[in-house]
């Protein structure tokens, strides 16, 4: 576990995709990387209805799912803890949707499927509380 990650051993991580081939392909991403899968989510509903019960250390959010897309699911997590963090993974990768996520506070926005370089990155510096806002 590399020192700029939190305090805890294994950082609680909500998955939240309509994919389950997705949902898989991050938790075997993020588990050899020193990260717990806390819950996954199909939907955005799902995702604020987890995020409220289990309060993760980190969220990987879809942004095109019904019926609550991410974006959405996005500003509801952000509203009730504004110190979320979120990393928000898109295939549609617009311009305007990456600029609409970093306005919400997603610390990252990454094309989909994520490299796992990436994706670990990008976690890690979250953890660190070091928001790149970057996108990738």
């Amino acid at each position: 576990m590399t020192p700029e990650m939190a305090s805890r051993e294994h950082p609680s991580v909500l998955i939240v995709d309509d994919s389950p081939a997705i949902r898989a392909g991050l938790r075997r991403i993020l588990e050899p990387a020193g990260f717990a899968i806390a819950a996954e989510a199909a939907d955005g509903s799902e995702g604020v209805e987890s995020y409220a019960r289990l309060a993760p250390d980190l969220v990987t959010m879809d942004v095109e799912m019904r019926p609550m897309d991410g974006l959405t699911a996005l500003r509801a997590i952000r509203a009730a803890d504004p110190a979320a963090r979120v990393i928000v993974i898109t295939s549609a990768y617009r311009k305007a949707e990456v600029l609409e996520a970093l306005a919400l506070g997603a610390g990252y926005v990454l094309r989909k499927p994520p490299k796992a370089e990436k994706l670990i990155e990008a976690a890690r510096r979250l953890m660190a509380r070091k928001p790149g806002l970057q996108t990738a």
